[in-house]
């Protein structure tokens, strides 16, 4: 209808859009990779996608697969086909059964359900012995991170998307005279030297 449209958090393909504004997940992937595979021992990754009928989570468990395959020999990938949907009970049992199997060593999470590695992880004996790398600097992810549990967490900036959204919107609308720039939104990467104390959305 000529209305002007950019996306967020994930891309659309096959639509006429202004602009993508996110952060290009297939490099997150690789960076989730490269990061575990500087801390984890030799064994085996999990690789939980919070969905496959999601292109940025299919594009960062690639990236990592790629990453890990590319440059860290030591490590063998396991993608699961169970996807989490963010569900706390499906994340545990899917590295409770990856843990069952032996020489657990890494895991990367594309989406939520923490809690549930978490637990599994903690009722192993593995909590902190395993190198595992999530996405989003919220509450419950600070926590882990404190607690020596997670090692990173890769934190896509909501804010950022929302204001290059609006930038290429308002551009595109004639209320805004220059044009914003037009590269990927750049994601954060978090641990226990840096991890931000305030709350992840401000009540």
């Amino acid at each position: 209808r000529g209305e002007a449209v950019a996306t967020m958090v994930t891309d659309i393909g096959g639509i006429e859009r202004l602009h993508y504004a996110g952060i290009d997940n297939h490099r997150a992937g690789r960076t989730a990779g490269y990061f575990i595979g500087r801390l984890a021992k030799p064994g085996r990754v999990l690789l939980l996608p919070g969905r496959l009928d999601y292109r940025a989570h299919v594009d960062r468990i690639e990236g990592c697969r790629a990453e890990l395959g590319e440059h860290f020999g030591h490590l063998t990938c396991e993608v699961s086909s169970i996807e989490s949907l963010d569900q706390d009970d499906r994340c545990y049992r899917v590295v409770n059964a990856a843990i069952k199997r032996g020489q657990l060593t890494g895991i990367y999470s594309t989406g939520y359900g923490s809690a549930g590695i978490e637990a599994a992880l903690r009722e192993a004996g593995l909590a902190g012995r395993v190198t595992w790398v999530g996405h989003e600097m919220f509450d419950a992810h600070r926590q882990y991170i404190e607690a020596g549990i997670m090692d990173i967490a890769i934190d896509q900036d909501p804010d950022g998307q929302v204001i290059s959204a609006l930038q290429h919107v308002l551009h595109a609308c004639g209320i805004v005279d220059e044009a914003p720039a037009n590269e990927p939104v750049e994601f954060r990467v978090f641990c226990s030297a840096n991890v931000r104390h305030s709350p992840y959305l401000l009540a």
